[in-house]
């Protein structure tokens, strides 16, 4: 893959789609929802690269492909441009906390009905509160229990392709 670099230290591979140090490029797809639930197209959205790389561990052996990123700025970009089937999001990032970028997601037409999982150390009711309030799918906090996570994640998964068939129109 052929990267260079932008003045603002984005990197575009040659086909001029955004990548990052810890981004792994996912093709586009179309909007079709018909995909199989076992090859799901997931984003992390993490300033722990350990986090990541964990995560990435344990949904890779279930068929799925995990694409990351290392902060909050760009959430709702990338959302935008690859349409993942889920989102994980860290509370606490620089630049850009993910309750941040999660209000931005809810507020995109093209990305509002992503589910989102918050994977996060912040472990208080209140703040399970104000994730679920931001939009927020899901609540996992930090150490978690690779079970766990891989029932969640499939759970949003469900969740996700069947409200994916409805037209937002009549929904909201």
């Amino acid at each position: 893959m052929v990267e260079s670099k932008s003045s603002r230290g984005e990197r575009r591979s040659a086909s001029g789609a955004l990548t990052s140090r810890f981004y792994k490029v996912i093709p586009k797809v179309s909007d079709d929802r018909s995909r199989r639930r076992d090859l799901a197209r997931i984003i992390i959205a993490d300033d722990d690269p350990i986090i990541i790389e964990v995560v990435r561990q344990i949904l890779e052996p279930h068929g799925h492909i995990v694409g990351a990123l290392e902060d909050g700025m760009r959430v709702r970009e990338v959302a935008e441009m690859k349409h993942p089937d889920l989102l994980i999001l860290d509370c606490s990032m620089p630049g850009k906390s993910g309750l941040a970028a999660l209000r931005e997601v809810r507020d995109s037409p093209q990305c509002r009905q992503i589910p989102v999982l918050m994977l996060t150390a912040r472990r208080s009711r209140s703040d399970e509160d104000i994730g679920y309030r931001t939009g927020a799918d899901d609540y996992l906090v930090k150490p978690f229990d690779p079970d766990k996570l891989v029932f969640r994640v499939g759970r949003l998964l469900e969740k996700g392709s069947r409200s994916a068939s409805f037209p937002t129109s009549l929904y909201g």
